[in-house]
């Protein structure tokens, strides 16, 4: 999958101050390319996107080197690596109750009409 150069939370960025994303950047979110987006499709493109900005060498896992490389706090690191082997997998990273929290806030504001998904059509408009 190609990502676009905004990412999917500058694109959500950009649906919040009422601009329209182009085609390329709303279809880059709906994976399974039904035209819609759902909350889903989004929480699972969002954390996949920072997920991989933490994995320097792209090996699947995020080390506490790699982690402190990108972020300034490595407690949230050990509260990440639910099993404690030293290394934060992208089902580790997903867990956490306040990121799914904050994804689904997000989305919701922009969910205009309030149906779960996100379309074209509802988007563009902005």
């Amino acid at each position: 999958m190609k990502l676009t150069p905004l990412g999917p939370v500058g694109l959500l960025c950009l649906f919040l101050i009422g601009c329209s994303p182009g085609w390329k950047e709303f279809h880059a979110l709906d994976a399974n390319r039904d035209q819609r987006v759902t909350e889903d499709e989004f929480f699972t493109r969002v954390t996949g996107d920072s997920f991989k900005k933490l994995d320097a060498n792209a090996d699947g896992k995020i080390t506490r080197q790699e982690w402190r490389t990108k972020e300034s706090s490595t407690s949230l690191f050990s509260v990440s690596d639910r099993n404690g082997d030293g290394v934060v997998t992208l089902a580790e990273f997903s867990a956490g109750k306040s990121k799914r929290r904050q994804v689904s806030n997000i989305f919701h504001t922009v969910d205009r009409n309030h149906d779960g998904s996100l379309e074209w059509n509802e988007v563009h408009s902005r």
